[in-house]
């Protein structure tokens, strides 16, 4: 010992060396205990951590499963809108055809209720009805038909009777 002592230039006594042995030794014991405490504190915090990945990836997934299905129902909501959207249309489509098609029978009728009364060389009642027209129509038609019974039945030509309705028609 004293050799190192000698050689050392920082001893100059044993009791210096055993002191200094003492101290590092009690240091050295220190850092264990710290190294072993900061060690379990880096497992808990390791697996603090490894659980709110875990957590996190989970709320992920809900999340994903989440968007997922609100994509679906809007795609699904999308497709019926666009079903009766188009089911919409065709209803307006039909009901511009039909309103054409009511007023082409409308000016048809009144034409043809026009021509009656020219023929009779009265002139037409304005403001009547649509209904009211179909009737003078129809009770006109039934008149001719009349006619042309009784006439074929004296005359036996129905050809003639025709032609003759016919010239007065036009």
């Amino acid at each position: 010992m004293e050799r190192v002592i000698e050689k050392s230039g920082e001893f100059t006594e044993l009791k210096d060396i055993l002191r200094k042995h003492d101290t590092l030794s009690s240091n050295l014991e220190d850092l264990i205990e710290k190294s072993t405490e900061m060690g379990d504190k880096l497992d808990s915090l390791k697996q603090h951590f490894y659980s709110m990945v875990i957590k996190n990836d989970e709320a992920t997934m809900r999340y994903t499963n989440i968007i997922a299905d609100l994509t679906w129902k809007k795609e699904t909501a999308m497709s019926n809108h666009q079903k009766w959207e188009s089911l919409w249309t065709h209803i307006q489509n039909t009901a511009a055809r039909n309103v054409l098609l009511l007023g082409r029978v409308k000016m048809a009728t009144e034409n043809i209720y026009i021509q009656i009364y020219k023929q009779r060389g009265l002139p037409p009642k304005e403001a009547e009805s649509v209904d009211d027209q179909l009737k003078k129509i129809k009770t006109y038609i039934k008149d001719l038909t009349d006619i042309i019974v009784e006439s074929s039945k004296q005359e036996k030509q129905p050809k003639e009777v025709f032609d003759r309705l016919a010239a007065r028609i036009k």
